[in-house]
């Protein structure tokens, strides 16, 4: 990147780093994932299209306070989770044994952790597709197939306004620029309830080990 992309990134991550910090710090579960029946479900549709594994690794970025972490532990013998609030990771490391690490997934780099069985995106990609930062977002897809090992077959429940309550369906492997296409339209998309895709270990499409929950109406994370 550019001094001038890095200046741009660096601030969009100051500010969503702020109010992150901001929102935990009022009270623990400030955004009530064990409380509300949405939560509930949207963490039910993550466990599904992540499957029952066993997995060998996993990354999850947006981890909160580790809610979900706390399932994938259970399936993944190694789960890398991410956050941009060290407020939320102080609770996260007293709820699940995963490395926990705060970043910004714009500029975090995996290293020797990759490449992952899976990777989960938990309420995160909206944080990310900011106008200031749109051709870093753009480049985020690739990055993120490239830190996959390779997959295929994949499910995804999906809730939009045309369906909002679609079901599990198992569909085609399919190319991954189509995926990361189809991942960027439901960040930008405020009416996306969930939007999860989990890779089988037939698949051929390391793209499809993508799993993304996105909010329903804006009404939880706002940007």
């Amino acid at each position: 990147m550019s001094l001038w992309s890095d200046l741009r990134v660096a601030w969009q991550a100051f500010k969503t780093r702020r109010k992150m910090n901001r929102q935990f710090r009022k009270r623990e579960d400030p955004f009530s994932y064990s409380k509300t029946p949405y939560e509930a479900a949207r963490l039910e549709a993550m466990d599904k299209a992540v499957g029952p594994g066993p997995l060998g690794s996993a990354l999850e970025v947006g981890c909160a306070e580790g809610h979900f972490t706390e399932r994938l532990c259970r399936k993944a013998g190694r789960v890398i989770a991410l956050d941009i609030s060290a407020v939320a990771l102080e609770r996260a490391r007293k709820r699940a044994p995963a490395a926990f690490q705060e970043a910004d997934l714009l500029t975090w780099d995996p290293g020797l952790f990759a490449p992952f069985d899976a990777i989960v995106l938990g309420d995160v990609l909206y944080y990310l597709d900011r106008p200031g930062v749109s051709e870093e977002f753009a480049e985020l897809f690739p990055r993120l197939a490239s830190w996959l090992k390779p997959g295929g077959g994949s499910c995804s429940p999906t809730a939009t306004p045309e369906t909002p309550s679609s079901p599990c369906a198992a569909t085609s492997a399919s190319a991954s620029s189509a995926r990361a296409s189809a991942l960027s339209r439901s960040a930008r998309s405020t009416q996306s309830a969930a939007a999860c895709a989990a890779c089988s270990p037939s698949s051929a499409d390391p793209a499809r080990n993508l799993i993304d929950s996105a909010p329903c109406g804006g009404a939880r994370r706002s940007p």
